[in-house]
């Protein structure tokens, strides 16, 4: 089986950085309702993915419904905050693709409460590092959709964090990271940039130190910076550049 067609989110274009400006579809600054279209645009259809990331003789397992492991030649993809606004739509996009995923939160019990189904649910923290290798364990891509709001755990999370998740993927081989970082992330010198950090207390100072731990990590990666993800659609459509332009 092709792996385009059970891994279904085109525009996360793979072995490269690709960035989404201010003008996209997921910026909404208006009600707290998260912004469901805009997930299922982040993550259509297909997916055309170089066969290399994967080892010819490289099998996951996942667990059928009595319990017992069984071998699939899918790749298994871990998301990280699974439990968390976008994350858990990210969760449940790639299961109704068929995508074999795992899931990974720092409290299943209320993950389990807030996403239905029937997920791999595994603890993992990226404040604690202990906890991360062993939850990657078998896994060949990772999206972390985890961030703070700001403040005091901002270096805790988006900074250290990040060592913490890209250290455990290369021990666990992880082949790809897909990290969720933010819009004003990445040294771009410009008035929302600034404003971003005065107003989130240098959020995307550490946002864009995690990047480049990702980027010099030796795992192909893909880096993501959208805007605000809550409210209605947007209507300017999605932007894709290269490098510090926004």
């Amino acid at each position: 089986m092709s792996l385009k067609n059970f891994l279904p989110i085109t525009i996360l274009i793979l072995f490269s950085q690709t960035v989404f400006s201010h003008d996209s579809e997921c910026f909404n600054s208006g009600d707290n309702e998260y912004n469901r279209p805009c997930i299922e645009r982040l993550i259509p259809r297909l997916l055309d993915v170089d066969k290399t990331m994967l080892e010819p003789e490289a099998s996951s397992f996942s667990e059928d419904t009595e319990g017992a492991l069984v071998e699939t030649d899918l790749p298994l993809v871990a998301v990280l905050g699974a439990s968390g606004r976008t994350g858990m739509y990210v969760l449940v996009e790639l299961r109704s693709k068929g995508s074999n995923v795992r899931a990974l939160s720092r409290n299943i019990e209320k993950a389990k409460e807030k996403v239905s189904g029937d997920y791999e649910w595994v603890y993992a923290d990226v404040t604690k590092p202990e906890t991360l290798t062993t939850a990657l364990q078998g896994v060949d891509i990772l999206i972390s959709t985890v961030g703070s709001t700001g403040g005091d755990n901002s270096e805790l999370i988006d900074y250290q964090g990040s060592i913490n998740f890209v250290d455990a993927a290369k021990e666990s081989g992880v082949k790809h990271i897909i990290y969720m970082s933010s819009i004003g992330a990445g040294g771009a010198e410009n008035f929302s940039t600034v404003i971003l950090n005065l107003v989130t207390d240098k959020a995307m100072k550490w946002k864009s130190l995690g990047e480049d731990y990702i980027r010099n990590s030796g795992i192909d990666f893909t880096i993501i910076r959208p805007g605000g993800l809550r409210g209605d659609p947007g209507t300017l459509g999605i932007r894709f550049e290269q490098g510090d332009k926004i």
